[in-house]
C-alpha cells in the first residue's frame, strides 16, 4: 500500500583523520528486520502497520571515516498483504521484489540527503557523485 512514517534511530558520523590522496568510499543499504507494528489508530479491518528497519552505511578508505544510520520506516498494508510479508521475511529474510524495490529507493533518497549532510558537517567528501559545472570547450570549429 504505502509508506506512512520514516524514523531516524540512531545516527553516527566521525572523521578519523585527514582525507587525502585516494579515497575509496564503499556504500551499503540493508533492510535488517520487519515485524508488525502496534498501532492504536487504524482499526485491523483498515490495514496494519509494518515495521521495516534499516541501517544505511557509508566508509572512507584508507580509514578516514565512516557514517552509520539506523532507522525504520512505518508501511501501511492491507491484512493479506501484512501477512505476506511478514511471512517471507520469517521464512526467507525477503520483502517481496516490489515492495523491496520501493522501499529501497525510498531509503536511498532520505539516507542519502541525510549523509550528504552530515558527512559536510564534519569535513568528510560527499559520499556520492554530485553534479559539476565544466568549462565551455571550444565549439566555433566543430563542424557536425
Amino acid at each position: 500500500m504505502t509508506i506512512v512514517g520514516f524514523y531516524f534511530d540512531k545516527i553516527s558520523v566521525e572523521k578519523l583523520a585527514q582525507p587525502k590522496g585516494q579515497i575509496k568510499i564503499k556504500n551499503d543499504i540493508k533492510i535488517n528486520g520487519v515485524e508488525k507494528e502496534a498501532n492504536q489508530i487504524l482499526k485491523e479491518d483498515k490495514g496494519e502497520i509494518i515495521k521495516i528497519g534499516f541501517e544505511f552505511s557509508t566508509e572512507y578508505e584508507p580509514k578516514i571515516g565512516f557514517l552509520s544510520l539506523k532507522g525504520h520506516i512505518s508501511y501501511l498494508a492491507n491484512q493479506k498483504e501484512s501477512k505476506e510479508i511478514l511471512n517471507g521475511w520469517k521464512k526467507d529474510k525477503k520483502l517481496p521484489s516490489d515492495l523491496t524495490i520501493r522501499v529501497l529507493n525510498f531509503l536511498f533518497t532520505k539516507a542519502n540527503i541525510m549523509a550528504l549532510n552530515l558527512t559536510q558537517e564534519v569535513g568528510l567528501p560527499p559520499h556520492i557523485q554530485l553534479p559539476s559545472l565544466k568549462p565551455k570547450t571550444d565549439v566555433g570549429n566543430y563542424v557536425g
